[in-house]
C-alpha cells in the first residue's frame, strides 16, 4: 500500500502543486478544478459506476478514451483545437501531459467516463496495481 499511496500523492502534487505551477483546471464554460478518487472496487462496469455515484438507471453514462480528455489540454494533436490561450498555455500543456503519463504509466483499464448533460461529472479511472481503481474527477458545463 505505500507505493499505491505515493501514487496518490503524486496524483495530489500533479493537479494542485504547491511551487509556481498553476493548479490544474479542466476548460468548459466553468473550468472547474481536478481531485483524486479512489475507489475500492474489483471490477469497473457501468453497474459498479451507477453504484458508487448512486446513480439511478437512466441516468447518462458515455465512455471515452483518455485522449479525448487530454488532446485539447495537452495541444499535442493537431486536429485537435487546443484549450489554452496566452502566456500560460505551455505551462499547463506541460502539466497536462505529466497528469497523463503518470495515469497512464501507474494505472491500467484507464477509461474516461461522462456523467450526465450539461453539468456533466468527468471520471478518468483506472486499475492500481493493487486493484484499487484510482484517478481523477471534474466537472464540465457544456451547454
Amino acid at each position: 500500500m505505500a507505493d499505491q499511496e505515493k501514487f496518490i500523492a503524486a496524483l495530489e502534487a500533479a493537479i494542485a502543486p504547491t511551487d509556481e505551477a498553476i493548479p490544474l483546471t479542466y476548460p468548459s464554460e466553468s473550468d472547474c478544478p481536478l481531485s483524486v478518487i479512489v475507489w475500492e472496487v474489483s471490477d469497473l462496469t457501468m453497474e459498479t459506476l451507477r453504484q458508487q455515484l448512486s446513480l439511478s438507471l437512466e441516468s447518462p453514462i458515455e465512455e471515452r478514451t483518455v485522449a479525448s480528455f487530454f488532446d485539447r489540454v495537452t495541444c499535442d494533436s493537431p486536429e485537435t483545437t487546443c484549450a489554452w490561450q496566452g502566456a500560460d498555455a505551455e505551462a499547463l500543456s506541460h502539466q497536462y501531459r505529466e497528469l497523463r503519463n503518470l495515469l497512464t504509466s501507474h494505472l491500467t483499464n484507464l477509461k474516461v467516463y461522462r456523467v450526465g448533460q450539461i453539468e456533466i461529472d468527468v471520471y478518468v479511472l483506472g486499475q492500481y496495481a493493487s486493484g484499487t481503481y484510482i484517478g481523477i474527477n471534474t466537472q464540465v458545463i457544456e451547454t
